[in-house]
Formats: structure tokens, C-alpha cells, sequence
């Protein structure tokens, strides 16, 4: 993990250490809620490939090249 990275995760727990009680329960509630919310994306994201995976695909080099990127 980058300094950088490392240094929000502090300061984000630091944040979230120092909340009284009540917030606390709803920042911690509302990470749950996040987290849920992810785990569901990423469900959908892998159901879609699994559906997906046999359709002809383009290779990356070739979209670049037809964005003018490669």
C-alpha cells in the first residue's frame, strides 16, 4: 500500500475513533451499508462476464489504436 494511502486510512480512523457513541453507530452502520453495496456490484459485475465470457471480444491494442491512443 502507497505512504499515501496509508496515511488517509489513518486519518479517516482517526476521524472515525474519535466520533461519540451515536455517530460512531451510524458511521459504522453506514460503512456496512457501503460494503453491502459493493459486494452486490460485484456480484452483478461477475454474473455479466459469466454470461458474457463466449462473446467475441476486441483486443485492447486495437481499440487504442482506434481512439488515436496506440
Amino acid at each position: 500500500m502507497s505512504p499515501t494511502k496509508t496515511m488517509e486510512r489513518e486519518k479517516a480512523a482517526n476521524i472515525f475513533l474519535s466520533l461519540d457513541e451515536e455517530n460512531f453507530d451510524r458511521a459504522a452502520s453506514y460503512i456496512a451499508y457501503l460494503a453491502e453495496m459493493e459486494r452486490l456490484e460485484d456480484e452483478d459485475d461477475i454474473a455479466y462476464i459469466e454470461a458474457h465470457k463466449d462473446e467475441p471480444s476486441v483486443p485492447l491494442s486495437d481499440v487504442l489504436k482506434e481512439l488515436g491512443l496506440g
